[in-house]
C-alpha cells in the first residue's frame, strides 16, 4: 500500500523507464511527460523493480 503522503492526486498515466543509456532515456522521458505522463526514471533492474511495486505504473518500458 503506497503511503498517503506518496499518492497523487492528478490523474495522469504513471510509467516507469528501465534504461542502459541516459543519453538514450532523457529524450523518451520528455517525450512523455510532454504528452501526460508521469515518468519514473530506474538505471538499474533493482530499481525499476522497486519503482514499479512502488508505484504501480500502467506502463514499463526496458532498455536492453
Amino acid at each position: 500500500m503506497i503511503p498517503f503522503m506518496e499518492r497523487r492526486l492528478c490523474t495522469r498515466p504513471r510509467l516507469v523507464l528501465g534504461y542502459g543509456s541516459s543519453a538514450v532515456a532523457a529524450p523518451w522521458a520528455r517525450w512523455f511527460r510532454r504528452h501526460g505522463w508521469e515518468v519514473h526514471l530506474a538505471a538499474t533492474a533493482a530499481e525499476t523493480y522497486l519503482l514499479v511495486c512502488r508505484w504501480d505504473p500502467q506502463a514499463v518500458i526496458l532498455d536492453v
